[in-house]
């Protein structure tokens, strides 16, 4: 099962977005394409560690990176839009025919359950 789960070495510290994201796509492909993952029975130790270093690695680092208007982006906006677009494309891809597996129903459980915090917050403070 080791060999399933291979996604390669970890991108240097100093490693730019396009290759840190070239990592964690796969790591999140390979995530979103295993079926037999649950709550109770996740991703290999080995590789939840390696994203999350890729992760804290290229969120502290000082590099300054510049959207396509040439305006400097932060690290964490950065990462979040790719993030933000991988997941809306491969949940659109998703819907065509077939019905979400495990990881894309607790994703949109998660989602509505935040949203639905966010308006009861936002209602409750509205009236007061």
């Amino acid at each position: 099962m080791a060999s399933t789960f291979a996604i390669g070495p970890v991108p240097s510290r100093n490693a730019d977005m396009s290759e840190t994201w070239a990592y964690l796509s796969m790591g999140i492909d390979l995530i979103m394409s295993q079926k037999n993952i649950t709550i109770t029975q996740g991703i290999p130790f080995h590789i939840s560690t390696n994203l999350y270093t890729t992760v804290y690695n290229f969120l502290t680092s000082s590099r300054v990176n510049y959207d396509e208007h040439g305006e400097i982006q932060s690290n964490e906006e950065l990462l979040y839009n790719k993030l933000r677009a991988y997941l809306v494309e491969h949940l659109t891809c998703s819907g065509a025919g077939t019905t979400p597996n495990n990881q894309e129903k607790l994703f949109l459980a998660s989602s509505h359950k935040k949203e639905t915090a966010k308006r009861s917050i936002k209602i409750s403070s509205e009236r007061s």
